[in-house]
């Protein structure tokens, strides 16, 4: 196959002796990783490194990269530096752990400040905390001698702090990493602060990152989109056409994402020789309106496919339903639901307000859509069915079979793709939300919402259903198509 004249752009720009810093701005389906592998094979590096966001991609992109590319994870490349290298214990690091003498909601707000620190771009703990406007500087101390046992092994250390220890070891010239010819950075648009770090960090003489910025959907996990850190640097080059998305598709897209997110969106889509329809998803915004479409599909004996484990899909209704006075939650994610319990069951003026802990919750956290998802579901339900729903889907993830079907929220559908999808009514609702608003009054928090709308949208070949946001742009998608304007 050969490469398009967008992608021979990026092959010739990186073959230029002045050029040691590329990005590439790479939209759905637009084959970064064939474009990746052919600058290579251009560019013949005697030794490259390709770093990926998951030892699944890393471990296909080693089959399609010459053998002097080594494909691999960050957290791979911190481990054989750290973990092996000192014998640290890798684990689970909660507040029990910490043995100081303080009240324990502090100890639950410094594992938190611990954790951001090491997915942040700061090599010093001391300073991260003194530069946040969220921890008090009383945790610097406790802070650095939890990280001093972590990193000599007294302590369980956390797969985010080898990444830290890491990062600090390259930036102190402490890891012995010869120079390389080639390093590739995929997922640019969509990282952790520290893997951005480590990227700059590690020398090579000439420097690739791709990803797509509008895919920039974790910020809640303290992600950044590096094309827009390293704006100032390098050259930067686009891929804007699909080699996955139906061309009418990829027209309502982009006219949705210029009249929202990106004004200058570029998306073109590519046009199928049949229409037939193999693979199906359903994609939703949260887990509450993916729990009760899988109840829906019970309903019709309809089997279906999952890519996030059942444990997890159901942990925020089991939580809810499991609360009670003076009860514990294991699950940091959701240890504050039990704290809300506790002070409801606290306070005479919270249970004359409201008639239950559920309802109390559900009013503290109204713009949480996750919570009042779950809590609408168990209204609706009941935990009974809620409990039954979740041994099917037991069962389903236990199968070896690979249904036509498959159920997913919007953040787990990154990556995938399927010849129809369908989209979640709680998309379109929560878009028609933030869309009634004066753009004036748009928080970034919005924007995320309108990505994550692309993202699930881009998910689909040659099918997609109640994308209601993209009606309007359906007769002037159709137009352009025909004509191949945009």
């Amino acid at each position: 196959m050969a490469a398009t004249a967008e992608q021979q752009l990026v092959i010739n720009e990186i073959l230029k002796p002045k050029c040691t810093f590329l990005k590439v701005s790479a939209c759905s389906g637009s084959g970064k990783t064939f474009t990746l592998v052919e600058l290579v094979k251009a560019l013949v590096p005697k030794n490259g490194l390709y770093i990926a966001y998951n030892k699944a991609i890393a471990t296909e992109a080693s089959g399609k990269f010459p053998s002097t590319v080594q494909c691999c994870t960050t957290h791979s490349l911190a481990w054989r530096a750290t973990v092996r290298q000192f014998g640290l214990k890798v684990g689970y690091f909660g507040y029990r752990d910490i043995k100081a003498k303080m009240p324990y909601e502090r100890k639950l707000t410094l594992v938190d400040a611990i954790e951001e620190f090491c997915l942040s771009g700061y090599t010093s703990f001391t300073d991260f905390i003194n530069a946040s406007e969220t921890y008090s500087h009383k945790l610097a101390l406790p802070g650095e001698n939890i990280l001093t046992e972590m990193s000599t092994g007294v302590t369980t250390c956390t797969h985010a702090f080898y990444l830290k220890l890491y990062h600090m070891l390259l930036i102190n010239g402490d890891v012995d990493q010869k120079e390389l010819d080639v390093l590739l950075l995929d997922e640019a648009g969509d990282l952790n602060e520290v893997t951005l770090q480590i990227f700059l960090a590690l020398p090579a003489k000439k420097k690739v990152m791709v990803g797509d910025p509008n895919q920039n959907i974790y910020s809640f996990n303290n992600t950044i989109n590096g094309f827009e850190i390293l704006r100032n640097v390098g050259t930067q080059l686009g891929l804007t056409n699909s080699f996955r998305v139906s061309r009418e598709i990829a027209y309502q897209v982009e006219l949705f994402a210029r009249d929202t997110f990106d004004e200058n969106m570029q998306f073109r889509g590519i046009t199928y020789d049949n229409n037939n329809l193999d693979t199906y998803a359903y994609i939703s915004r949260t887990n509450g309106q993916l729990i009760a479409r899988m109840m829906e599909l019970n309903l019709f004996k309809t089997p279906y496919n999952l890519v996030r484990p059942v444990k997890s899909i159901f942990a925020l209704p089991m939580a809810i339903i499991g609360l009670k006075q003076g009860g514990k939650i294991l699950n940091p994610q959701h240890k504050f639901l039990q704290d809300d319990t506790d002070d409801y069951y606290k306070s005479r003026a919270l249970q004359r307000e409201y008639k239950s802990p559920m309802a109390y919750i559900e009013s503290v956290h109204s713009e949480n859509a996750s919570v009042k998802s779950a809590i609408s579901m168990i209204h609706a339900h009941g935990p009974r069915d809620l409990i039954e729903a979740k041994d099917i889907a037991l069962k389903y993830e236990s199968s070896k079979t690979t249904y036509p079907l498959t159920v997913c929220t919007s953040h787990s559908s990154k990556g995938l793709e399927f010849d129809s999808v369908e989209i979640g009514d709680d998309t379109n609702q929560g878009l028609s939300k933030i869309l009634a608003l004066p753009k004036k009054e748009w928080e970034p928090k919005h924007y995320e919402e309108m990505r994550l709308f692309y993202v699930a949208a881009t998910r689909a070949r040659k099918e997609l259903l109640n994308a209601k946001h993209l009606e309007k742009y359906a007769a002037l998608a159709v137009k352009l198509t025909a004509t191949g304007d945009s």
